[in-house]
């Protein structure tokens, strides 16, 4: 275990989502409640059949932005999953301050997680057209976005991707603080990315019944009610970088929020449903409390939306961290869907965090 007083410190926070592109704008659309669900308008779902309106989709994307030394011949052979995935890793790197000229390569990590890849690709190019070039090899590989940020960075450390559907986020975190509690690794980018807002994406959902998915444009999602209508999906990517303390306080970076600990539980029961009796997750939390020396009282809870009628593989995970007035904030990931992976396990802590 890491020695208390050299805690790992959440110091950047990149991101390109709905509506939102930096930290600022992000904190800005939470805080005033501005919802960026819109109409549908990757495909028309009338034409698919599909009985979904809604949607977050990122528009108006320009990877040069974040992305300014990427030579556009190589820009053209990645897609715009992994564009946007690389710039919300540049973004998170930015934002933490770190030179990574001054950092030793092998000591950079870049983890991230996904639950499907780029899906996108695989189903709106036509048979022969996705062969075309070498860049195939590229875009159709769910770990392509880690690595491909990695070159761009120069990261020379650990570099991978986790797949584990909701939960896979939280991995990814675990990960990354096992890597900088060891001294395996000095600065680790670790993040998601999602992109479900195609076809065979959405007919999966849809697969599982009636108030999974939202059919309705306007009425809002209310996932703490027992009359919901189902979720909304959406798009993007989030990466956070993590350090230990004093390597970001030789910077004279104090950031976002301290990372106490991280606990994980799997049910070993039903492949699609979880405990609702909420047993299971209140042990989970109790354990993890303890192990960071934290009593109930002085947490505060940010629970994750309820699952719908049935959910994705049978697991919890949290991760703990500290506020700026030290109280600790509990954030469960309870498997709802893919981009849960994005808003729980990526900002594990959101609601605690203030941007600087």
């Amino acid at each position: 275990m890491l020695p208390t007083d050299d805690p790992v410190l959440i110091t950047g926070i990149g991101l390109v989502l709905s509506g939102a592109s930096d930290v600022d704008s992000f904190w800005e659309r939470i805080s005033l409640g501005q919802s960026q669900v819109r109409a549908l308008a990757r495909f028309d779902p009338r034409a698919e059949r599909l009985p979904v309106q809604a949607s977050a989709e990122i528009t108006g994307f320009d990877h040069r932005v974040f992305l300014p030394d990427l030579p556009e011949k190589h820009a053209a052979k990645y897609g715009r999953e992994i564009l946007i995935t690389m710039s919300a890793v540049a973004a998170a790197r930015q934002d933490a301050g770190v030179d990574l000229t001054g950092v030793n390569p092998r000591r950079v990590s870049v983890i991230l997680s996904t639950s499907r890849g780029a899906q996108a690709w695989w189903q709106t190019t036509g048979p022969t057209d996705r062969y075309t070039d070498s860049g195939a090899m590229l875009r159709g590989l769910p770990s392509s976005a880690a690595s491909l940020a990695a070159m761009y960075l120069g990261a020379r450390g650990l570099v991978t991707t986790i797949s584990a559907a909701c939960v896979g986020g939280h991995h990814a975190v675990d990960l990354a603080l096992m890597q900088l509690q060891s001294s395996a690794s000095d600065v680790v980018l670790v993040g998601g990315h999602e992109f479900p807002l195609t076809q065979g994406i959405l007919r999966c959902f849809l697969s599982m019944g009636d108030g999974v998915l939202s059919p309705d444009l306007h009425q809002p999602v209310r996932p703490y009610s027992l009359d919901r209508n189902g979720m909304v999906l959406g798009e993007g990517a989030i990466v956070l970088c993590l350090e230990r303390a004093s390597s970001a306080r030789a910077r004279g970076r104090r950031g976002y929020a301290t990372v106490l600990g991280h606990g994980a539980l799997n049910e070993a029961a039903h492949p699609m449903r979880m405990d609702l009796t909420g047993e299971l997750t209140a042990a989970l939390i109790r354990e993890v409390l303890e192990h960071c020396g934290r009593r109930p009282a002085a947490t505060s809870a940010d629970t994750a939306p309820p699952p719908a009628p049935t959910t994705s593989p049978n697991a919890a995970r949290f991760a703990i961290c500290t506020r700026a007035d030290g109280r600790a904030c509990c954030r469960p990931s309870a498997p709802t869907s893919p981009c849960s992976a994005i808003l729980s396990a990526r900002l594990a802590c959101s609601t605690s965090l203030r941007p600087r």
